[in-house]
């Protein structure tokens, strides 16, 4: 099994390394290193299905980015179920890793309900907090239109700017969006919506850190400080 685990990480490495560090396999390393760390604080983890979710759970995010569909999830799914047939994992197995796949981002109705999905998602959402977070936004927010240095933030921006006008709905125009924004309509209310009790206890660690960091940045562009 182990060779199984390794191969993946060769193959998910291979299908991300044209991808910008904010999601490449560093990204898959360290979610699959929370994963682990998250495991060992529950009860009845199927690390068979755990492991490989982890390390494929964004393995279609370049083809769903060189095409703009913004659906990795989905397409990380599909390849998945190839890769998982060939390395002979059973059928139960690999639906398991799917619905582990399908349901680890924050914006989706495809809610976790599996012990290994909801870790899986735990320990994704904790790479957009805290001090890796703010790096990997400070990289992805130019590239998609954002501004980094903006402080506006009206506090009816769900409604503009969110699907459906729900906090949780994808962000309809990336060029709208900066880190105070995203504090409040995600990091802030996030350990609360995590599932495992070592998540939320690891969010609120960097929620309190990213507010501080976020409360000096308005300070230093305003001026303040």
């Amino acid at each position: 099994m182990e060779n199984k685990f390794k191969e993946i990480e060769k193959l998910v490495e291979k299908e991300l390394k044209p991808v910008g560090v904010d999601h490449n396999i560093d990204h898959v390393r360290r979610v699959y290193a929370l994963c682990l760390k998250i495991a060992r604080s529950e009860k009845g983890v199927d690390l068979v299905v755990l492991r490989p979710a982890a390390l494929l759970h964004d393995i279609g995010y370049q083809r769903d980015h060189r095409v703009g569909t913004d659906i990795h999830d989905i397409i990380s799914a599909e390849m998945s179920e190839k890769i998982l047939s060939d390395l002979e994992f059973t059928k139960d197995q690999i639906d398991k890793i799917k619905d582990c796949i399908l349901s680890h981002r924050f914006r989706t109705d495809h809610k976790p309900k599996t012990i290994e999905a909801k870790i899986l998602f735990d320990a994704d959402k904790l790479e957009a907090v805290g001090a890796i977070g703010l790096i990997r936004g400070a990289i992805w927010l130019p590239k998609m239109g954002g501004n980094p240095f903006s402080i506006d933030d009206p506090k009816n921006y769900a409604e503009i700017n969110h699907a459906g006008g729900k906090e949780n709905g994808k962000i309809l125009d990336w060029a709208k969006h900066n880190f105070f924004k995203e504090y409040r309509s995600k990091s802030r209310t996030l350990p609360k919506k995590l599932y495992t009790k070592k998540g939320r206890e690891l969010a609120r660690a960097r929620t309190i850190f990213e507010k501080q960091f976020l409360t000096e940045l308005k300070g230093e562009i305003e001026g303040r400080r």
